[in-house]
């Protein structure tokens, strides 16, 4: 299957809330999505800015291990999409705010594990919450990063999906759509601590290891001392991530959200 998805430029203006890019390698984008059974494994005409192909994956027909293949396409075409009798799903993303990290950019610092938004990255997310009230006000869904400051973006910026019921608007943690892990402002924090600050947040479905598996699977790796980058060097896996994320998605029929 092929996966479609369209930015739109409403989601561009979010980014200035934030103070991040949001041009050809948009930080932050509005996505329509519809999957598209397909034989081939190449990116169809069209395809927008971000569109990938890999064979290789842990299955393999003759010999040959594949991938799911996920393409943008510009928002103009979302209207297209459904007039098309695609099934479209709207998906709002947004980076976190800044972070300690940001700000001295010594990201290997063990005092930034897990780092926190600063004071300006609170007032991020208040400048986001009002721009992005109406443009969210349908979402069914918000889904987090389980770092402390993605999960702090995502309660801080959408306030009024979370006040709605839980079974209303659910906040699902995922641990497939973390960042790259490479240094200390990376490593999560155990997951007992995590969801004790933020009980409106779901973290038991999908972020089953209670300490970092990804940290501790780079750390098993390289040898001690290493100061290099990890899974930036490994980005088949962040791919993989990335489409384990898409995956579980297509199986919420219906479903929009804001991540």
């Amino acid at each position: 299957p092929r996966t479609r998805t369209v930015m739109s430029s409403a989601a561009r203006a979010a980014a200035s809330c934030l103070g991040v890019p949001c041009g050809g390698g948009g930080r932050v984008s509005r996505v329509a999505r519809r999957q598209v059974p397909t034989a081939s494994s190449s990116a169809p005409a069209g395809a927008g800015e971000a569109s990938e192909t890999l064979t290789n994956s842990k299955s393999s027909i003759d010999g040959v291990i594949r991938r799911r293949t996920f393409s943008l396409y510009p928002a103009s075409r979302r209207e297209e999409l459904l007039a098309a009798g695609r099934d479209v799903r709207t998906i709002h993303m947004v980076r976190h705010a800044q972070g300690t990290h940001n700000v001295d950019k010594q990201y290997r610092d063990p005092i930034h594990a897990d780092a926190r938004l600063t004071p300006l990255g609170e007032q991020q997310c208040a400048a986001l919450a009002a721009f992005a009230s109406e443009v969210v006000c349908g979402a069914q869904m918000v889904v987090t990063s389980p770092l402390t400051r993605c999960v702090q973006t995502a309660v801080a910026s959408f306030p009024g999906l979370a006040a709605r019921p839980r079974e209303a608007c659910p906040f699902v943690a995922h641990e497939s759509i973390r960042e790259t892990v490479n240094f200390s402002c990376d490593v999560r924090r155990p997951i007992a601590a995590v969801s004790a600050e933020f009980p409106r947040v779901d973290f038991a479905q999908h972020c089953p290891s209670e300490h970092d598996p990804l940290w501790a699977r780079y750390q098993a790796l390289v040898p001690a001392g290493f100061d290099g980058h990890l899974e930036s060097c490994d980005l088949v896996s962040v791919a993989d991530r990335g489409r384990e994320f898409f995956g579980w998605l297509e199986g919420r029929a219906g479903t929009g959200g804001a991540g």
